[in-house]
């Protein structure tokens, strides 16, 4: 929306960057004189900084596989700076005058934090058989976050932003080499690899050093305090995360959704469902499914559930309600749909074919367990395959337990290591 010339001054007042900063502005829920915004520097890093944190990433780092907090999938991620300080002394020399000399002055100035302090870094990698997705969130435990990519030709896709609770809204962010993308806490956003493989260094702003080393977000009391819908929503998250009064987090949840805040309204029905599904719930889902809330459609859908808990498919708006959260990439409904073919008593083709779709479109998202139904379903057509079209089905069934495998699933771990050896018995015999 806006381009202008910005100088960083770093270390004795020296300049330390000239350059092109970009702004994008989208509007806040509730509040006409507040807007996300999000800020992309250009030529922020030169080529060589590029390259010498991507070749020590992909060459030297390790990558964890730990549960990551927005979809419990294993992380892809190494830290580079844990607490404001160095843990990967590697990359310090490269990356620590690039904090001190151009991003601290930059944060600092901007929004006006003379004490900013990166209290966290990070390298996510996103491999064909790996992570794919990272699912629309806010960065509500930073006040700022900035995203570098750090090999933006090897892939297509990568970071997006979501103003809207409707997926359709969507945007790429696009990146030229050495670009910066600098969002603060109330920007959602997520990541979607729709093709190759993606390396990005995430750095987490902190507005104090004593925020970092006590994990405290003083800036969202701060924000909540002036009417910010979205610091209300991420203190009732906060609250419920560490068990706190249930008074206040509704009393926040319900000022933020009488905002407009539409993950207000949905956290709000959740609230309100004591088991039964209250018409108070309802009433906050159906205006978060209005609004284009998955996981509201997907609640109103699991209301009507049978007697083992699952949704009844015979029942038109049931599957309208479902295939309208899928549409918005839940996960859950996604998976639903995929197995709604085997769990009717009476299959048509028609609900097969459904099914089948909803499989492959979960594994385009990354979703193991849908990798992993596409596994069984080689291995079953397999069986019925001629001698010539064997080693094919083995394969691409190789392939799926393989990315299920990688992405938490145990069981596909050991069928793909099973499988493997079969496989190579079978076609090199």
């Amino acid at each position: 929306d806006i381009s202008r010339d910005v100088q960083v001054c770093g270390q004795n007042n020296r300049a330390s960057w000239y350059g092109t900063e970009l702004e994008a502005a989208f509007q806040k829920p509730g509040c006409e004189m507040q807007q996300r915004k999000l800020l992309m520097l250009k030529s922020f890093l030169t080529n060589n900084e590029v390259e010498r944190i991507l070749d020590c990433a992909q060459a030297r780092l390790t990558f964890n596989t730990l549960q990551d907090t927005v979809d419990q999938r294993p992380t892809y991620e190494t830290y580079v700076i844990c607490k404001s300080k160095f843990v990967e002394k590697e990359l310090e020399s490269v990356v620590g005058p690039i904090i001190e000399n151009r991003l601290l002055p930059y944060i600092r100035m901007r929004y006006g934090i003379p004490n900013a302090v990166v209290c966290t870094c990070l390298i996510r990698r996103y491999l064909i058989d790996e992570r794919r997705v990272h699912p629309t969130h806010r960065d509500s435990h930073a006040l700022c976050t900035a995203v570098l990519s750090l090999n933006e030709e090897e892939f297509s896709g990568g970071l997006y932003i979501q103003p809207e609770a409707d997926a359709r809204s969507r945007e790429f962010v696009p990146f030229s080499c050495g670009d910066l993308a600098v969002h603060q806490y109330d920007l959602p956003h997520g990541v979607h690899v729709l093709a190759g493989r993606r390396y990005s260094m995430i750095f987490w702003i902190q507005d104090c050093l004593e925020s970092c080393l006590s994990d405290n977000t003083p800036w969202l009391e701060t924000a909540a305090l002036r009417g910010d819908a979205d610091a209300m929503v991420a203190l009732a998250k906060k609250l419920i995360a560490n068990n706190g009064s249930s008074a206040q987090t509704l009393q926040l949840l319900q000022q933020a959704a009488a905002m407009g805040h539409v993950e207000a309204m949905r956290d709000l029905g959740c609230a309100f469902d004591d088991g039964h599904c209250t018409d108070m719930a309802r009433n906050y889902w159906w205006l978060a499914a209005t609004a284009g809330d998955g996981v509201s459609s997907r609640m109103l859908a699991m209301e009507k559930s049978d007697a083992t808990g699952l949704p009844d498919f015979t029942n038109p708006e049931v599957d309208r309600l479902l295939r309208q959260a899928a549409e918005q990439q839940d996960r859950t409904a996604i998976l639903l749909l995929s197995t709604s073919g085997f769990r009717c008593r009476e299959v048509s083709p028609e609900r097969r074919e459904q099914a089948k779709h909803w499989l492959l479109q979960g594994a385009k998202l990354g979703l193991p367990e849908a990798h992993y139904g596409l596994g069984l379903s080689c291995i079953s057509h397999r069986e019925s395959a001629g001698d010539e079209h064997v080693c094919d089905y083995e394969h691409e069934a190789s392939i799926h337990f393989r990315r299920a495998a990688f992405n938490g699933i145990v069981e596909s771990d050991f069928v793909w290591l099973l499988m493997m050896q079969g496989a190579w018995l079978h076609c090199y015999a």
